[in-house]
Order: structure tokens, then C-alpha cells, then sequence
């Protein structure tokens, strides 16, 4: 099956030529936070430059930026330049859009003022900003919505009354997916919630995520957030957690994208410009990141409801550590992930 997806630069199909690529099932992209700057989206060449970076050692133009902002952080007044940049240069958004204020997560976004319509003027003045994109963007609404940090939104802590929580979080998803789809259609909504929504720690399915499912008519994709944080050389069909989740979410029918993934790579991550994390704790080779990023390649042809995956390349900075030694420019991990950004069946767009 390999040796068919590498074959040649192009097939015939009667008169019809097709690229190697016209085949491809899986988006690739990541959020690229090189010089931990990435997350100021009033400052988007910081990102423009940390993601050019990430193209240039991988020998690929990515299909997917991924890129995070507050609940009121765009609007027609202060446009997602970062997005704009990534619609005229033929990159799909996704965007990962968060329940906080700007200016903290102490201010958040209540579900009942939204349900209510307290905040449609703000939606539907986001949504025109969206529809002039003129291009798909994915929508990563309120990752990890099960979990604790979601009690401002709900009135609730959702990890002690999910069922509470689950109600308000589900009709606040509804009436922001309805309205803002009315004017902007090719949007397409990421919900995504915690892994152990989907599995316990040993793999073992949980079912906790139906609780906050909103319904089919209102996701397009199925997502969460993996990582390979173990500082071990595991393959991602090694995993029992992505196991786990993969059986769950593929028997909604939706896509499924890996909103988030990374592992540990080799000591130092620190690339020629001094951007990255030292004190990283991986010396061998194979490292525990290579591993990993080689297995997306030789495994996920075996889920075909995957498609698309986001790797998250963070460097020191406003990242914590846990995320810096998932940084991608350097070593055994970049050329793994180079080796997955060239595989045909990982260039689809």
C-alpha cells in the first residue's frame, strides 16, 4: 500500500492526469511557536515567521496553521491578521477560539448571556470577518470543555456536575455554531475535548464524552489533544489511549483531527538562531519525538477517519515545559518530520 502512494508524480486515468497528491486523506499542520512568541495575535509576523521557519526545514508549504485567540480578540475593527495572511497564501486557519476575555481568564464568556443573545452583535459582526476569509477555516471552539476551567462558563465546575455543565455548554455550542454558520458556511467546527474524556489513563474506554456532545448536525470534526509526554520511544499504534479515542470518536462518523500532538525531542532543541528549550532531557537517538512523528506516517493509513493532524512546536517562552521539549527544528525529530510532510498521503489540502 505504501509502495501505491509513493509511486510517481502523477497517474492517468483515461486522458485524465492526476498528481501524486491527488490523492492525499490527511492535512498536516502545526502550531508553530519557534521563539515563544506565537500566541500574541496582535503581533502575526512573529507567527508568519515562526511557521515560514517550520515550511523551510520541513521542504513544505503546510496545509494547516494553527493559531489560538481569546473569545473577543477579532472582530471587523481588529482583524485576525494572522488568518488573513494564511487565506492569501493558501493555508487553512484553524483556529483554536478560547472562552476568556482579552486581558485574562479571570473575564470569561457566560453560556447563558450567549444562549440569551447577549452576544450576537459580537458574533455576527466575527462571523462577517470569517466569511471574508473566502476560505475553509476550521474552528477548535473551547477545547478541554469538560474540564474544571470551564466553571465561569457554565456556573458549574463540569468535572463535579458534568450534566449540568455538559446542558449549558451544548446549547451555548448550538447558538454559537447556528448563528455564525448563517453567515459564514465554510467554517467547520473542531469539537474537541479532553482525552480522558474519551479513556482513562490505561486506555480503558470512558463514555463521558457523550455528555457533551452537541450533536451531529453541529461538529464537523472530532478532535483531542495527544501527546507522547513519557519520554519513551512509543508508536502511536502502541498507544492504548489513542486507541481508545480513535474507537470512540470515529463512531461519531465525523473527521477526526489530532488538535494538538508532540513528544520529547533530542537535547538540546535549540536551533541556529538560539530559538527553543535547553536543559531538554533526551540524548539518544532515535529520540522519544522521532519515534513518535514516524509512527503518524506508517500508522495512520490504518485510520482512515483521521484527517488531518496539528503538531505542536513549542519553543522556551510563554509555553510551559511540559510543551517546550516538543520543539521540531532540530535533529532526528525534524527529519522525521520532514520525511511526514513529504509523504503523499499527508499532503492533502
Amino acid at each position: 500500500m505504501r509502495i501505491a502512494r509513493t509511486l510517481a508524480l502523477a497517474v492517468t486515468v483515461g486522458c485524465l492526469f492526476l498528481p501524486a497528491w491527488a490523492g492525499a486523506d490527511v492535512l498536516l499542520g502545526v502550531f508553530a511557536n519557534q521563539n515563544g512568541k506565537a500566541f500574541n495575535f496582535a503581533s502575526p509576523s512573529d507567527s508568519e515567521n515562526n511557521l515560514l521557519a517550520v515550511e523551510k526545514a520541513a521542504g513544505r508549504k503546510l496545509a494547516i496553521d494553527s493559531q489560538y485567540i481569546t473569545w473577543d480578540g477579532f472582530s471587523t475593527a481588529n482583524p485576525p491578521l494572522q488568518m488573513q495572511w494564511d487565506a492569501r497564501n493558501g493555508r487553512t486557519p484553524h483556529l483554536t477560539w478560547k472562552f476568556n476575555m482579552h486581558g485574562g481568564r479571570a473575564r470569561c464568556a457566560n453560556w447563558k448571556e450567549i444562549v440569551s443573545g447577549g452576544y450576537d452583535a459580537q458574533l455576527r459582526d466575527q462571523a462577517k470577518v470569517l466569511a471574508a476569509l473566502n476560505t475553509r477555516v476550521i474552528i477548535r471552539l473551547w477545547p478541554n470543555m469538560d474540564q474544571r476551567l470551564f466553571q465561569c462558563v457554565y456556573d458549574v465546575d463540569p468535572t463535579v456536575d458534568a450534566a449540568t455543565g455538559a446542558q449549558h455548554f451544548i446549547q451555548a455550542w448550538q447558538h454559537i455554531v447556528t448563528l455564525v454558520r448563517g453567515i459564514a458556511p465554510r467554517v467547520e467546527w473542531n469539537w474537541s475535548p479532553n482525552l480522558h474524556a474519551f479513556t482513562d489513563n490505561r486506555g480503558n474506554p470512558s463514555t463521558n464524552w457523550k455528555r457533551f456532545y452537541p450533536g451531529d448536525r453541529y461538529v464537523d470534526w472530532v478532535g483531542t489533544q495527544i501527546y507522547n509526554n513519557g519520554y519513551r520511544n512509543m508508536t502511536l499504534e502502541g498507544d492504548p489511549m489513542f486507541r481508545a479515542f480513535y474507537a470512540a470518536a470515529s463512531s461519531t462518523g465525523k473527521k477526526i483531527i489530532f488538535s494538538e500532538t508532540g513528544a520529547p525531542g533530542p537535547d538540546p532543541q535549540v536551533d541556529a538562531e538560539g530559538h527553543g528549550c535547553t536543559g531538554a532531557h533526551i540524548a539518544a537517538s532515535p529520540s522519544p519525538q522521532a519515534t513518535w512523528i514516524d509512527s503518524f506516517r506508517t500508522d495512520l493509513p490504518k485510520y482512515k477517519d483521521v484527517k488531518a493532524v496539528v503538531y505542536f512546536s513549542g519553543a522556551a517562552g510563554n509555553v510551559g515545559p511540559e510543551r517546550c521539549d516538543n520543539f521540531i527544528l532540530r535533529g532526528d525529530g525534524l527529519s522525521a518530520f520532514s520525511r511526514l510532510a513529504n509523504d503523499p498521503y499527508f499532503s492533502a489540502h
